[in-house]
């Protein structure tokens, strides 16, 4: 299956995803939900492109990491990443109006790249500074931006419209990715981005293949995953109001 989170992953491909954007532009206008997926005959066939670059290439490779890295190294390593994409979700709190959040997040960051050894450990999420990152496109639909024609780019998979104009803004403006120096580095940690976000991934494949169309399937569970990120926001305000009602109440 095409990499759900590559999507995120591959900044190398900002300066190309324009000409995409330009051509898809004509179902960009707030999509009703009967109408997601007016591209799909295209769709289709750019999934089936991607499937095959995937088991050629990617999952090949995503396996064999899997399987040599041990469990807890490869939750460091996803946390450090994680870490660093804070910054960034800092900024798409602010632009959304949510200040506590754009706070929340950076210590988050200042925690983890500290006490954390560079986000090896989420310490903060110990602390209750709960995990609940944003991206351009979330904030786009934040804006109003709330339907967007569902479509599978080269390569990095599944999207929406609106999410690869917010995917070439996070990348090309917003990452803290491409301000990691030397090249090499900034290359190296891209790298482990794409194959570890692959091999989050493995298990669900074998989910996608049982199901009758999996075209549909990895659709709808990809729109599901951003709607679920929308919320996130709502759930973790609600969760860090009930624990300072909680406190109160103990005290009194």
């Amino acid at each position: 299956m095409p990499v759900f989170k590559i999507v995120n992953f591959l900044g190398i491909f900002s300066k190309s995803l324009p000409i995409l954007v330009l051509l898809l532009t004509g179902c960009a206008t707030k999509t009703p939900p009967t109408t997601v997926d007016p591209l799909e005959s295209y769709n289709r066939t750019m999934r089936h492109v991607n499937q095959a670059i995937d088991k050629i290439i990617f999952k090949p490779v995503a396996k064999t990491y899997d399987t040599i890295t041990p469990s807890p190294i490869r939750r460091g390593i996803r946390n450090a990443l994680s870490n660093l994409h804070e910054p960034n979700s800092a900024v798409n709190h602010m632009l959304q109006g949510e200040l506590f959040y754009a706070i929340s997040d950076m210590w988050r960051f200042i925690i983890n790249s500290t006490i954390g050894l560079a986000g090896l450990f989420d310490v903060a999420s110990h602390m209750n500074l709960t995990k609940n990152q944003q991206d351009f496109g979330l904030t786009l639909k934040k804006w109003g931006y709330q339907h967007s024609a569902y479509v599978v780019l080269p390569i990095l998979g599944p999207s929406t419209v609106r999410d690869t104009m917010g995917f070439m803004v996070d990348n090309s403006t917003l990452s803290t990715y491409r301000y990691l120096e030397p090249v090499k580095l900034r290359n190296t940690v891209n790298i482990i981005r794409i194959i570890d976000g692959r091999a989050d991934l493995l298990d669900i494949d074998a989910i996608l293949d049982a199901s009758i169309d999996p075209y549909i399937a990895e659709r709808n569970a990809y729109l599901q995953n951003r709607s679920a990120n929308t919320d996130s926001a709502g759930l973790a305000y609600d969760s860090i109001e009930a624990d300072i009602d909680s406190a109160l109440t103990e005290e009194t």
